[in-house]
This record gives structure tokens, C-alpha cells and sequence, in this order.
């Protein structure tokens, strides 16, 4: 069976110390994570301009949107895009998790044959069973 490499769609929350902001043509928030390096995350300026109170040397999780690699899962670092900013609270949070799940069921719900979507996102659609 041959595994087919592509690139997909990801969406995921990064965690880390916003160290640096803005940009002349694009706007970023540079985060420094401790798993990923610096992430320069490409930001809608009005955010920023927006935003009350000061992001630098602060600790946010920043839901982000970008592309990853099947089937080494690398990001590409290069394609960050802003989704939302959260604050970091690393206690547990059940009515956030809750909220979460109820989103994911929605979307799941939509999806006819949940086996073969999922095959076919991992590249195997030749999949016989």
C-alpha cells in the first residue's frame, strides 16, 4: 500500500510569550513557544490596533490556522495565520472543553462515512478493508 504525501489544513492553539508585535506590510505576533521556536504568526492589524492593554512579555494561547505536512505532520512555519487570541490559564476548564467537543460534534456530524473521510485524510483511500 503506498502512503500519498500532501499537505492539509490544520488548526491548532500555540502557547507561549508574545515577544515581539506588527510589521510595515503584515502584521505578526511573534510568539516564543518552548516546542516550536519562535512562531511568527501573521495577525489582522486592526487586532492589534484594537486590542486594550499591552500583549508584549505576556503569556496568550493564539488559535492559528495553517498547513501541515502528511505524513511527517511538520507545520509550515512559514504560513501562520491568526485565528484568536486567549488567554493562558493552565487550569482545567470543563465548560471550555465542553464548548469544544460541542463545535467538533457539529462538523463530525456532517461527514457521511466517518471511516473512509478519515482514510482519505490519512492517504488511504486505496484502502481496502
Amino acid at each position: 500500500m503506498e502512503i500519498k504525501e500532501f499537505w492539509v489544513d490544520s488548526e491548532s492553539y500555540f502557547y507561549g510569550e508574545i515577544v515581539k508585535i506588527g510589521g510595515r506590510r503584515r502584521a505578526y505576533i511573534h510568539l516564543a513557544t518552548d516546542r516550536h521556536g519562535v512562531l511568527a504568526i501573521e495577525t489582522p492589524k486592526d487586532f492589534l490596533k484594537d486590542y486594550k492593554g499591552n500583549l508584549l512579555y505576556k503569556t496568550f494561547g493564539i488559535n492559528t490556522k495553517y498547513k501541515q505536512h502528511y505524513p511527517t505532520f511538520k507545520i509550515d512555519k512559514s504560513r501562520l495565520k491568526f485565528v484568536e487570541l486567549i488567554d493562558y490559564d493552565p487550569t482545567w476548564d470543563e465548560e471550555y472543553l465542553d464548548n469544544l467537543i460541542k463545535k467538533a460534534t457539529k462538523n463530525w456530524a456532517k461527514i457521511e462515512d466517518k471511516d473512509t473521510w478519515l482514510r482519505m485524510i490519512r492517504g488511504y483511500e486505496d484502502y481496502e478493508e
